[in-house]
C-alpha cells in the first residue's frame, strides 16, 4: 500500500477495517483459505507495512521541510508570523506541508484503533481495557500534538515515536516492554 499515493490523490486513507473486508472477501472466494488466522496474519502484515509507510512519509516530510528552507524548530503559527509580506513563495510551501502533515495525523490516528482491533482479534493483548486505554492515550497525545504550538521537529519526532510504538505492538511487544 503506497501511502504517498493516497495523500497525493487527496483520498481518505485506507483503514485496516477496509483491508480486513478485502481479505475476507478474497478468502470467501478461495475455499482453502477461509482460515481466520490467515486473515489476521494478512492484516498484521498490512499494518506493519503501513507503519513503515507512515515512518517513511514523516521522515521524507522532515527532509523536504528543511530542503525548502523552512525552520522546523519553529511552530507553524510562528512560521506564518515570521513571514514578510513579500515572501509569497514560502507561504504556499508551509500551507502544503501543513496539509500533508494533517493527512498523516489523520491516517495515524485511525490506524491506532485499527491496530488495537487486530491485536484483540489475534488474542495478542492481555486485557481489553488496557489495550483500549493505551490506544486512547496515544490518540489523545496525537490530538495534543496537532493542536499544540510545538515546534514542527518535535511534533514529527513524537509522531514517529507513536508510530514505532504501534509497530512494536504489531511485532508482538507488550505495552509494558516499551513505554512512551
Amino acid at each position: 500500500m503506497d501511502i504517498t499515493a493516497l495523500f497525493e490523490s487527496g483520498a481518505s486513507a485506507i483503514t485496516l477495517a477496509e483491508k480486513f473486508m478485502e481479505v475476507f472477501e478474497k478468502s470467501r472466494t478461495e475455499a482453502d483459505t477461509n482460515n481466520f488466522r490467515m486473515i489476521l496474519d494478512s492484516l498484521k502484515i498490512a499494518a506493519i507495512e503501513m507503519c513503515g509507510d507512515i515512518s517513511k512519509e514523516l521522515r521524507k516530510m522532515n527532509v523536504e521541510l528543511r530542503q525548502a528552507g523552512i525552520d522546523t524548530t519553529k511552530a507553524i503559527d510562528q512560521m506564518y508570523d515570521d513571514l514578510k509580506w513579500y515572501n509569497f513563495f514560502t507561504r504556499p510551501k508551509i500551507k502544503r506541508f501543513q496539509e500533508k502533515f494533517y493527512e498523516i495525523y489523520q491516517t495515524l490516528s485511525t490506524f491506532i484503533d485499527d491496530v488495537e482491533s487486530v491485536l484483540i482479534c489475534a488474542n495478542q493483548t492481555q486485557k481489553l481495557s488496557d489495550s483500549f486505554k493505551k490506544s486512547y492515550e496515544k490518540k489523545k497525545r496525537l490530538d495534543e500534538l496537532v493542536n499544540s504550538n510545538f515546534p514542527i521537529e518535535r511534533i514529527i519526532k513524537e509522531m514517529l515515536d507513536i508510530n514505532e510504538y504501534t509497530y512494536f505492538r504489531l511485532k508482538g511487544g507488550s505495552s509494558q516492554d516499551q513505554e512512551q
